[in-house]
């Protein structure tokens, strides 16, 4: 690729597209921009810099699918697919209503690299056990930038994995865990861990570890006669609104 000219170097792309060094960091960094590595050298695909192109556009859809690996971004910009007409995404930035639909199918393609896994345990845990399996686990493709709790809350009412499929015993004191999975065969990223208590109309809530979180211990209303997923819900939901 970088013999046929597909790849460029640094000092191309810059000339191409008449940036300096400082100016061409921010795309890079905020993904406006796919950078390659080869050998350790970051090469940038010539289409970028393709003045036919609606610049400004591809750069959107360019920041849309993050989430997955380089390469991967780079053959789903150049590549016809089925949701598209068996169009190519850089066949649709000049038409509003394809533009459109093309921010659409790209955030449901990039959610695809990224899963979202709430895990409930019984009892008090603070780090995930390894030797009994959970209660309950809930898991969906979620883009992993979007806000912690509120991927949390889309995995337990998303129709995507969820195991068992009930009844469920009645857990008055469990432990939720949420992980996030950067691609199928990567490792699991531990993001979060509520410990949860239900105490008749009131559940004490008691958060372990959470990223930008500040709330440690609280107690909030409960859901009366219901089901520990249905607390979990209602646990999430109210990390959610604060």
């Amino acid at each position: 690729m970088i013999a046929n000219g597909e790849l460029l170097s640094p000092t191309e792309f810059k000339e191409r597209i008449g940036v300096s060094e400082k100016r061409l960091a921010r795309p890079v960094e905020e993904g406006s921009v796919i950078g390659v590595d080869v050998d350790e050298t970051e090469y940038f695909p010539a289409l970028l810099a393709d003045p036919l192109l609606n610049r400004k556009r591809l750069q959107t859809i360019c920041r849309i699918i993050v989430p997955a690996e380089p390469m991967s971004r780079l053959d789903f910009l150049t590549s016809p697919r089925g949701s598209l007409g068996n169009r190519r995404p850089l066949d649709m930035l000049d038409s509003d209503v394809d533009f459109k639909l093309l921010q659409r199918i790209a955030a449901a393609w990039a959610a695809e690299w990224s899963r979202t896994a709430v895990k409930l345990y019984e009892g008090a845990h603070e780090i995930e056990p390894k030797d009994v399996d959970p209660l309950y686990t809930a898991i969906a493709e979620i883009d992993p930038r979007r806000p912690l709790w509120d991927r949390a809350s889309e995995a337990l009412h998303v129709h995507g994995y969820q195991w068992p499929l009930g009844p469920y015993p009645d857990v008055r004191k469990f432990s939720l865990f949420v992980e996030r999975q950067a691609a199928v065969h990567s490792s699991p990223i531990p993001e979060a861990c509520v410990q949860v208590v239900v105490d008749g109309d009131y559940m004490q809530i008691r958060i372990v570890a959470a990223p930008g979180t500040t709330l440690q211990s609280e107690t909030v209303p409960g859901v009366k006669d219901k089901s520990f997923i249905d607390v979990a819900k209602r646990v999430i939901a109210y990390l959610l609104a604060h």
